[in-house]
């Protein structure tokens, strides 16, 4: 039912999303097939609709057009008479710029012919740039030519041109002479670089060798402690092994006691507790006995208010049944209508409520004297059971004694534990005085090896050391010597390099000054100075260009635009006025708008409902198989609820289970009941509705063995309907105890009931509690029936008084 409804409650969900897109209520008590037929009336409404709706924004576009080709040709007009205006003053504007213009022009022909000139004025002065550069770096490199070098060779001159006349005669003629001097010195400096780096993996392999014997040294040093540390771990090996096999022993020693004193701590904990638990559980006792007392005490004041009360009620009845004495109404007591003396009204009579009251709260106060009787009977239970436990200790003396008793054993456990690590560390000791011999054998022989490979080492650097001290003279080591040389012969070479420039940049300087000359006085300039003012940068003559170009083309577009024969007509029509046509364009535009928006929201609105339509399709036919389930799952909860016309006995299903139970203890209550009824009486299970059920599947009937009738247990007597109940107790106990696993209910109490019995019915259903006795049952009777006095063997009497109920034990008469 639970997935019945939430099927229907997503069907309904649909529908009222339907209901939500067409603004419309959604019809309550809609089935199945009313809702799809319903959504099928919305579709083709709104179909309907939708077509009306795309005819009226049809309609609303076509005027929509029309508005706005009238105002596009209003505006074409407008547009050429304000182009018309425009042009007249971009015309005036032209003609005050002319002078300007002119000028303009004038300097971009000067520059085009200076263009010519302006590549050997660069290749000039870069020229003259590269000469001075030259003569700098001639002089800072002869400053820093290394001490030592062999300036004698060779005369560098100083170059002492002005920075306006680069070139000098004589000191090319010099530059020629310094180049050989340092050409041939540079060579000496390489051929004595390359002698020294011959040498080099000499000096490689001297700096390994010393590497080498240092290692080897390291290497014989390590071995000796190696050996030494070896001494004394087998020193101290042996002494450790010595104290562990003394350990060992000890701890198998401790590993015997951990049973027995474990034991000892078990006692001694079971003691610590009771002893400890023992003053409170004492106090308790002394509380609860206390309290048990003073409930008495209350439960009995209680008792006598009580029954003084019930006294002066009963005293004091005729008051009370003379107070609701009223004239002509008969008594309730004597029926007369006459009422000539009725007792005086008692200020002190009691009220049934206070009477009432001052019972319950006896019992109330009777219920706790009971609670803490039985609290202080527990409570005396713990105190004995603790005292026995406690062996008569103090709870300082059991705790000290618990303490001693766990430290013995932690100890003993501690020592026991260590006999598997004791055992694993012995083998150790002696596989390491094993490894320890292997160890010592190695090093002794990696040691004699050592030796040897040193001295051979030794003889090779005295060899190697004699052949580079003979290369160097003895002033400093080899990379030192070698490092000066090429330092000298780098100079060497940057001041060839510098020398070799200095003389190409001459070279270049002369070039390129006669090709200026020659081409100045091509492009028809006075000088150098003249060429170089008509020189303009592309940024400028971009500019000059950019500007004469716009002015141009300005004039070329004013003159097409006055000479347009459609700008003359436009100027000669009055100015248009545009805002009626622009309002009229709004207007139509705004009505197109809102058809098109009542479109889009028709059609939205359709494939929404189409939409919909599938998902309530989907919906219904998955619920389908449901609500089909759902009628089975109904019918079949009918059938076991006994609410079904399938059901012919209105049975549940829970009596029909339990009716197995009642027919087994039916059986077991026949036997018991034949006996008690003389074999006139057995009972039936019948799943017929009794008198008064609404259910049936539990009733029974009474066969009477007699009449052969079969009866409804409301027409037997008092005494049958007593053993009959009798008879069915007795059953379910022996039902109960074979589904126990034969668990006996060795107790059974008969609470009256034997008063409704015929002498020789009694007889035999004593009977059968006396059958039930001697098998090892006992069964207690509670009844005023005095023929029973010589029936039970032990009897207890109960005699109620005023002050209270006492018990008479009594042996049986």
């Amino acid at each position: 039912a639970a997935r019945s409804a939430r099927h229907a409650a997503r069907v309904a969900g649909v529908l009222e999303r339907v209901a939500e897109i067409c603004r419309c209520e959604r019809p309550e008590h809609l089935g199945p097939e009313e809702a799809a037929a319903w959504v099928g009336d919305l579709r083709r409404d709104t179909a309907d609709r939708l077509a009306e709706a795309v005819e009226a924004r049809g309609i609303a576009d076509l005027a929509a057009k029309e508005a706005r080709t009238r105002l596009e040709e209003a505006q074409d007009i407008a547009r050429l008479q304000a182009r018309h205006r425009e042009a007249l003053r971009r015309d005036g504007e032209l003609r005050a710029l002319a002078d300007g213009t002119a000028r303009e022009r004038h300097r971009l022909e000067r520059a085009t012919l200076a263009a010519a000139v302006a590549p050997l004025l660069d290749l000039h002065d870069a020229a003259v740039r590269r000469v001075r550069r030259a003569r700098q770096q001639l002089d800072s490199v002869r400053a820093c030519v290394p001490a030592g070098a062999d300036v004698d060779a060779w005369a560098v001159p100083t170059d002492g041109v002005s920075d306006d006349d680069p070139l000098d005669t004589a000191l090319d003629t010099a530059l020629d002479t310094a180049l050989d001097a340092v050409t041939g010195a540079a060579r000496r400096c390489h051929d004595e670089a390359t002698r020294l780096e011959a040498l080099l993996p000499d000096e490689a392999r001297l700096h390994e060798i010393d590497a080498e014997l240092e290692r080897l040294e390291q290497q014989e040093a390590q071995t000796w402690s190696e050996l030494q540390r070896l001494d004394v771990e087998g020193e101290a090996r042996n002494a450790e092994e010595r104290l562990l096999r003394e350990a060992h022993a000890a701890a198998r020693s401790c590993h015997a006691r951990v049973d027995s004193l474990r034991e000892r701590v078990q006692h001694a904990e079971r003691a610590a507790r009771a002893a400890v638990g023992l003053p409170d559980a004492r106090h308790r006792r002394d509380e609860l006995a206390v309290a048990k007392e003073q409930a008495a005490d209350a439960a009995q004041h209680a008792r006598d208010a009580w029954l003084d009360l019930r006294q002066a009620r009963i005293d004091g009845m005729a008051a009370e049944l003379a107070r609701d004495l009223t004239d002509g109404a008969p008594c309730p007591v004597c029926g007369s209508a006459e009422h000539p003396a009725p007792a005086p009204a008692d200020h002190a009579s009691v009220s049934p409520d206070a009477e009432e009251e001052a019972e319950r709260s006896w019992h109330r106060l009777e219920r706790r004297r009971q609670e803490l009787t039985e609290a202080l009977t527990a409570a005396e239970r713990e105190v004995a059971a603790l005292a026995t436990g406690s062996q008569g200790l103090d709870p300082q003396t059991a705790e000290t004694r618990l303490g001693q008793s766990r430290e013995q054993l932690d100890a003993a456990q501690r020592s026991a534990a260590e006999v598997g690590a004791l055992t694993a560390r012995l083998d150790e000791c002696a596989e390491a005085a094993r490894e320890a011999v292997e160890r010592r054998q190695v090093l002794e022989g990696e040691r004699s090896r050592v030796a040897e490979r040193a001295r051979l080492r030794a003889h090779e650097r005295a060899e190697l050391r004699e052949r580079i001290d003979a290369a160097t003279g003895g002033e400093g080591t080899l990379p030192e010597r070698l490092d000066r040389t090429r330092a000298v012969a780098g100079a060497y070479e940057r001041l060839l390099e510098c020398l070799r420039e200095r003389v190409e940049a001459a070279g270049a300087y002369e070039d390129a000054s006669a090709r200026l000359r020659t081409a100045v006085r091509d492009a028809g300039f006075t000088d150098e100075a003249d060429a170089r003012s008509a020189c303009l940068s592309p940024t400028e003559r971009s500019n000059i260009e950019a500007l004469l170009r716009a002015r141009d083309d300005q004039a070329a577009q004013v003159r097409a635009v006055l000479e347009d024969p459609r700008v003359r007509e436009a100027a000669l029509a009055p100015e248009m006025d545009l805002y009626p046509l622009q309002e009229g364009l709004a207007e139509a535009e705004r009505r197109r708008d809102a058809a098109v928006g009542h479109e889009r929201e028709l059609d939205h609105c359709a494939r929404r409902l189409d939409a919909l339509d599938t998902e309530l399709t989907e919906a219904l036919a998955a619920w389908e198989p449901l609500r089909a389930e759902l009628v089975v799952a109904e019918r079949m909860a009918s059938l076991c609820a006994g609410t079904s016309a399938d059901n012919r006995h209105k049975m549940r299903l829970s009596a029909y289970v339990l009716a197995a139970r009642l027919e087994q203890v039916v059986a077991a209550a026949n036997e018991r009941l034949l006996q008690m009824s003389s074999g006139r009486y057995t009972l039936r299970h019948t799943v017929a509705r009794g008198v008064g059920d609404r259910r049936g599947g539990l009733g029974l009937q009474v066969h009477d063995g007699w009449t052969a009738d079969l009866r409804d247990p409301a027409t037997l007597s008092g005494g049958e309907t007593f053993f009959t109940s009798l008879a069915l107790a007795l059953g379910l106990a022996d039902v109960v105890s074979h589904e126990a696993g034969g668990t006996e209910i060795n107790t059974l109490f008969v609470d009256e009931g034997f008063g409704a019995l015929d002498p020789d019915t009694l007889d035999e259903v004593m009977d059968v509690l006396d059958q039930l006795r001697s098998g090892g049952r006992a069964v207690g009777i509670v009844s005023h029936v005095a023929d029973l006095r010589s029936r039970v063997p032990a009897q207890v009497h109960v005699r109620k008084s005023r002050t209270g109920s006492s018990l008479a034990p009594t042996a049986a008469r």
